[in-house]
Formats: C-alpha cells, sequence, structure tokens
C-alpha cells in the first residue's frame, strides 16, 4: 500500500489516504502481477485489481520501450523491436541485442518494472 498526502482546503490539515499500488502504478507491474512472461515483444500477465479479482492482460512493449542508440530504454511508442532481436526474459529483465547509430550490435537489458506499471489489472507503460 502507498500512503497519499492529501491537503484539506479546510482545516489546512494533511491527511494520508491508503491508495492500493494496483490503482496508481507507474512501474512495478511485478509486485500485483504474480504470474507473467514475455513472448516475443509482448508481455503476458495475470494481475490483480483493486477489488482483489486477478485478470489477464497482455501489452505490446513496443508502446513502452525504445532501442537509445543501442540501449533500451523506456519510452512511450518506442519501437524498440525493430532494431532489438534475439531477446531473453528472466525475472523482470528483458535483454537484447540492439543496434547503435552505426547498426552495431549492442548487448543491453532493462528492468520492466520501471516500464510497466498495472493500473487496475491492465499492463501499462
Amino acid at each position: 500500500m502507498r500512503f497519499v498526502p492529501v491537503q484539506t482546503f479546510l482545516s489546512g490539515l494533511t491527511v494520508l489516504c491508503i491508495a492500493p499500488s494496483v490503482v496508481l502504478a507507474t512501474g512495478d507491474f511485478s509486485r500485483s502481477c504474480p504470474d507473467y512472461s514475455v513472448r516475443g515483444a509482448i508481455l503476458y500477465a495475470v494481475c490483480r485489481r483493486v477489488d482483489g479479482s486477478q485478470v489477464t492482460t497482455q501489452l505490446d512493449l513496443d508502446h513502452c520501450l525504445e532501442n537509445g542508440n543501442g540501449k533500451l530504454v523506456c519510452r512511450q511508442n518506442g519501437a524498440y523491436a525493430s532494431s532489438c532481436s534475439a531477446c531473453s526474459f528472466s525475472g523482470t529483465t528483458l535483454s537484447c541485442q540492439c543496434r547503435d547509430e552505426e547498426s552495431h550490435p549492442q548487448y543491453t537489458s532493462i528492468d520492466l518494472d520501471q516500464c510497466v506499471g498495472n493500473s487496475n489489472g491492465n499492463l501499462v507503460c
């Protein structure tokens, strides 16, 4: 759970509200998606919703990752798959060979927990 400070304008006091991490996740999908895998450029997962139920979901990682001169980086609509190959997935780490600006292959890895979150059961960038 995450504590979110909220200002109240009537009394000027700070109130702490408890918000489940699956609601506003901007990363750390693996904390609320206990079962996940990558096939090709697609991340498949079973993720928890706010009500505690679980749902099967998927996300095209081309929408979340970019090849930044031979290195995988988090970037909306990055389309990494067109210039990266030989990808493997272990834990939450995606590893690939990505071409740099001179078309030389570079070995690179990224923790998908940095780029992918769970928004009420849906994987999001």
